[in-house]
């Protein structure tokens, strides 16, 4: 049988437990902290936002880095006003 979008779950990213950013990676393992956490299931984390680093568990449907925006309506657009050309003093007015 076939999951249709109502059966699938939504991406739950991870955010990090500092700045509650969302756009948070996989750091480099090292060290005995590492391993330790890395043998209770704990993988090692880094937000790029404010660079903290933290342990937390991978569950199915976590998701790493800035969620994606699903449709283009969600997607924040700012048009610029046009630049207003130079002002050149007025030829017509009498020089003193």
């Amino acid at each position: 049988m076939r999951a249709t979008v109502s059966q699938v779950s939504p991406a739950n990213p991870i955010r990090c437990p500092a700045c509650a950013g969302f756009d948070v990676r996989r750091s480099y393992p090292g060290g005995f902290r590492d391993w330790l956490m890395g043998s209770l299931g704990r993988i090692p984390l880094r937000c790029r936002g404010c660079r903290y680093r933290f342990y937390r568990k991978l569950r199915p449907g976590d998701t790493l880095g800035l969620p994606e925006l699903t449709t283009p309506a969600e997607i924040p657009v700012t048009v610029p006003e046009p630049p207003l050309p130079p002002r050149r003093p007025d030829e017509t007015s009498p020089s003193a």
